[in-house]
């Protein structure tokens, strides 16, 4: 059966609706510090994955195109406004990059304002694409682990039209030099697949809560998605509460990274999930004690396919204390990031499902900046061509 949010005004029916809950109930409830809680049991044997020397996200970018590639420069400048521009070249290596995916590249911020073409705030960073002599601003936003005024500021935006594999696409720029407090169109929303910073109840809107095994609460508090109640499940995948992100369609490879404070004694995943109270699915999650095939275990990383198909490796993280956590998958591949921890395994999901927070129910949990995006194995790598000066 479905359990309603709290100050929902209708129980979830078991069709799946969303949970709608009224903005105005909030609740002023503070969020408490958690103690760790160490556990006195044993690891069990089971694989273990292979480290990655590094993980990352996103490729970075190099500042100037490769030999082969020729720039060419549209009739016209976008904004007069702007006394510099960059252009950026997208290229693909093995896989296609369609309309919508979210790329990123990264560049030396820091010598532009030293050189006094550029606001040390970023606000006259800008993103435009021409087509034809028609040009468009987009979104963009810098990346929550960069910063403006630096030699590797890290921009990311989303692609207006898809690009084939060993492709390029040449119609994007950076303008940059422009002194005037002009609107930044920087939404989230419309440069990730999905992006929630989970401030008000109404973020809630378009999730749908299943129970699998026992009665939990999802709900929002002091500015962030809170996961309480509830019993721990012995039956397996040890999955008794789900939370499907139903206002987006079935999707299979994603790259997701999020924050997320937990106690000891309690397994949360995202994943891929079923619109029902089944616990079976694709899931890749962190617990201590009590993993996707059993109880009494260490505190481990890992992912869960089938009874017969799930790994993991040793991971340290902190009880009560926040951690940032980051997974990219396809059905062949899975990276992960904890922390500053790397790991990677030879699996992945055989078939696209909603997108969803998993659980073996908590006393209390808490997520936030959940940043979701199409993902595809090799990445597009991005380049910046010469700067050219406003004519």
């Amino acid at each position: 059966s479905e359990t309603p949010l709290p100050s929902s005004p209708s129980p979830t029916s078991s069709s799946g609706t969303d949970l709608t809950p009224e903005p105005t109930s909030q609740i002023d409830e503070p969020v408490t510090t958690v103690p760790t809680t160490a556990t006195d049991a044993s690891p069990t044997d089971a694989p273990s994955s292979t480290p990655l020397p590094t993980f990352t996200a996103l490729p970075t970018s190099t500042q100037v195109p490769t030999a082969t590639q020729v720039v060419d420069n549209p009739i016209g400048w976008w904004d007069s406004c702007f006394d510099y521009r960059q252009p950026i070249i997208v290229n693909t290596a093995g896989a296609s990059a369609g309309n919508g995916y979210t790329v990123s590249y990264t560049f030396n911020h820091q010598s532009l304002v030293s050189a006094g073409k550029s606001r040390s705030d970023g606000r006259d960073v800008r993103i435009a694409r021409v087509s034809g002599s028609n040009w468009t601003q987009l979104n963009r936003v810098i990346d929550d682990d960069s910063a403006w005024n630096r030699s590797n500021s890290r921009v990311l935006f989303k692609l207006q039209s898809g690009i084939g594999a060993q492709s390029s696409d040449i119609s994007y720029y950076m303008y940059y030099g422009c002194s005037l407090n002009t609107d930044v169109p920087r939404d989230p929303a419309k440069v990730y697949w999905y992006a929630n910073d989970f401030n008000q109840q109404s973020d809630l809107n378009g999730w749908t809560q299943r129970n699998v095994d026992d009665v939990a609460v999802w709900d929002i508090v002091n500015g962030r998605l809170r996961l309480r109640g509830g019993k721990q499940t012995s039956e397996l995948p040890n999955i008794n509460d789900k939370l499907l992100l139903t206002s987006r369609p079935p999707i299979r490879d994603l790259h997701v990274e999020f924050d997320f404070v937990v106690r000891a004694n309690d397994l949360t995943a995202v994943g891929l999930c079923s619109n029902d109270n089944s616990p079976t699915g694709f899931y890749v999650g962190i617990s201590d004690d009590r993993w996707f095939d059993g109880n009494n275990v260490s505190s481990r990383i890992g992912y869960w396919v089938s009874q017969s198909n799930n790994a993991y490796s040793s991971a340290s993280y902190s009880e009560g204390g926040v951690n940032k956590v980051e997974h990219a998958w396809t059905s062949s591949k899975i990276q992960s990031s904890l922390n500053s921890g790397n790991y990677q395994w030879n699996s992945g999901p055989n078939s696209a499902n909603y997108f969803c927070f998993a659980a073996n129910s908590m006393d209390e949990a808490f997520f936030d900046n959940l940043m979701i995006r199409l993902y595809v194995n090799p990445e597009p790598v991005l380049a910046l061509g010469t700067e050219q000066s406003l004519p």
